[in-house]
């Protein structure tokens, strides 16, 4: 008798145990389908370690059919630049966690590469790709508007903080064909001020100043008269100018920066911001001149 109820309490325990198992690992499953990073699970036991599924986003980032990656290994489906590759990774007892650049769709970019074990504890391994491309890109940028903003603010002019101020858009933020324009509180005008020589030989054609109320020139007054930025993409009407995207940098009351580059069909919120840092520095050293300052 107290042998059977012994087997019933045993049998019970191993059901519950495997229940919780089960909920587990649904979880996991969820986990991996909906999470915003790129994931992939591999077989570490295997030779070249295959790959055995993939989520959603790594098919979206790394542009593979689902069926084709699924068996193929690890370092071919996502390949690694220089280096060793995945599979040592998650072949490695004391590595779990590294740095590596990887090959995507978009071109190089560099993750933080996760392998994490899966619940039921055999050779099968979560390998989770966290981007910190954008995240290295952002904080070399503002090293590199750090060092611009110490020249600029010891520029002894206006002309010689625009330059500054132009080459940095260039050389730091990446954009090659920018400008500037000075309010004229006499005319109500944006007049033509300095302009990058990339820029010139773009559009092969002399600056005008921008009249208020000009549907042409919406753009720049509305950076200017609501102090922020505004940007224009490939899907709009700056195709007319073959310039595939721009943003309108406010210079707080003296006018507006602006940079663009026909290479991009965007401007995302970083590039924006990274911009109004260099445009909002700008300003307050155009401030300082005019009042007398040093």
């Amino acid at each position: 008798m107290q042998q059977a109820l012994s087997r019933r309490r045993a049998e019970r325990e191993r059901e519950a145990a495997r229940r919780s198992l089960a909920a587990k690992e649904a979880t996991l499953e969820s986990l991996f389908e909906s999470t915003p990073s790129p994931t992939v699970v591999v077989d570490s036991a295997a030779p070249r370690t295959p790959v055995s599924q993939v989520n959603p986003a790594f098919t979206r980032l790394f542009d593979v059919d689902p069926d084709r990656a699924i068996g193929a290994p690890v370092d071919d489906v996502a390949p690694v630049v220089g280096g060793e590759g995945i599979d040592d990774l998650t072949t490695s007892a004391d590595r779990r966690r590294e740095e590596l650049t990887v090959r995507t769709a978009a071109g190089e970019r560099e993750f933080l590469v996760t392998v994490v074990a899966t619940v039921g504890g055999g050779k099968e391994r979560y390998v989770l790709f966290t981007d910190i491309h954008e995240q290295k890109r952002v904080q070399q940028s503002l090293e590199g508007l750090h060092s611009a903003t110490r020249a600029i603010m010891v520029a002894d002019s206006v002309a010689e903080v625009e330059a500054l101020a132009l080459s940095a858009a260039g050389d730091v933020l990446g954009f090659p064909h920018n400008g500037t324009r000075r309010y004229d509180p006499a005319t109500d005008r944006l007049v033509p001020s300095e302009t990058t020589a990339a820029a010139e030989d773009h559009y092969e054609r002399p600056r005008t100043a921008y009249e208020r109320g000009d549907p042409d020139a919406a753009h720049a007054w509305q950076a200017f008269d609501e102090e922020e930025p505004v940007t224009v993409s490939s899907r709009s009407d700056l195709q007319r100018e073959n310039v595939a995207s721009k943003v309108y940098l406010p210079v707080g009351e003296w006018g507006v920066i602006t940079l663009s580059d026909p290479d991009r069909d965007g401007i995302d919120e970083t590039e924006a911001r990274l911009g109004s840092i260099l445009a909002t520095n700008t300003a307050a050293r155009i401030s300082m001149l005019s009042s007398g300052g040093s």
